[in-house]
């Protein structure tokens, strides 16, 4: 199993994406990351695997002196992106495409940019050569990727709920973007790609949502596993629900508490 047979190209799958887990769980990781990366102002920025554009996003309403490429191979998730930053002040170039293919000059960008989505591309070499073709001498990439569900374990629990029902290809399907980017295969194509100060570093966080625990299904249900769980019967659902509560009260520190969230954060610089 390959972690880009993910798959996220249906409209139900993009707006429950953009709608749930966007507010609950990538904004509060994309203005993390925004503010440990200032400053912004002028920059020509790539938002590589921009999703519903979170990042694109936050970057425009805080800084209006940008340029930025929101890049993105999925439509579905792309047109959302383009619905919220309709009325930007700053620059921005929408892209369908793939960082192999995307149409971006070279030596134009000041910094790259990539939340969660690097896991997914399907040769990690020649993505990490393009990114450093369209970065400027000394610009930087920054890419996140989730640490395995152990240590995401909102996630870790929905897998534990769905072994313990021997449902076993939903569950390996969930752990696609978490269990195949471990640190040394995150830094070896940027090393192998002639970056320089490859750095590695761990980023931690609570995972909350507003209306506590019984708000775990919903998200479950945004994820692309979530056309899987519908299918499932009533009393099915029921004993999922069940396994899934159970799981939680045993990482969560009280009732509006998911349990913690980890990410690896890779930081690199083109050569001058």
């Amino acid at each position: 199993m390959k972690t880009q047979d993910f798959n996220f190209d249906t409209d139900t799958i993009a707006h429950s994406y953009d709608t749930v887990l966007v507010p609950i769980l990538f904004k509060n990781w994309a203005e993390q990351l925004i503010k440990d990366l200032e400053p912004w102002h002028n920059q020509t920025v790539i938002d590589l695997a921009t999703g519903t554009g979170v990042i694109t996003n936050t970057l425009q309403q805080q800084y209006k002196h940008l340029n930025i490429y929101a890049v993105d191979i999925n439509s579905k998730m792309l047109n959302i992106a383009k619905k919220h930053c309709a009325n930007a002040k700053a620059k921005i170039t929408f892209i369908e495409s793939n960082v192999e293919t995307m149409d971006i000059p070279d030596n134009s960008a000041d910094i790259v940019i990539c939340q969660q989505g690097f896991q997914f591309f399907p040769n990690k070499l020649i993505a990490a050569k393009k990114i450093k073709n369209v970065l400027k001498p000394g610009g930087k990439v920054v890419i996140s990727t989730w640490k395995p569900v152990e240590e995401c374990q909102f996630f870790g629990a929905i897998c534990q709920s769905l072994e313990a029902m021997n449902e076993h290809d939903i569950s390996n399907a969930m752990r696609l973007p978490f269990d195949f980017m471990p640190a040394n295969a995150l830094k070896q194509p940027f090393t192998e790609a002639g970056f320089n100060m490859v750095n590695l570093t761990e980023q931690q966080m609570d995972l909350l949502v507003p209306n506590g625990i019984p708000q775990a299904i919903e998200l479950a249900n945004a994820t692309p596993i979530g056309p899987q769980l519908k299918t499932f019967s009533t009393e099915k659902s029921t004993i999922f629900k069940n396994n899934l509560i159970k799981q939680l009260k045993t990482i969560s520190k009280h009732d509006k508490h998911l349990g913690h969230m980890t990410s690896l954060i890779l930081t690199a610089h083109k050569p001058m």
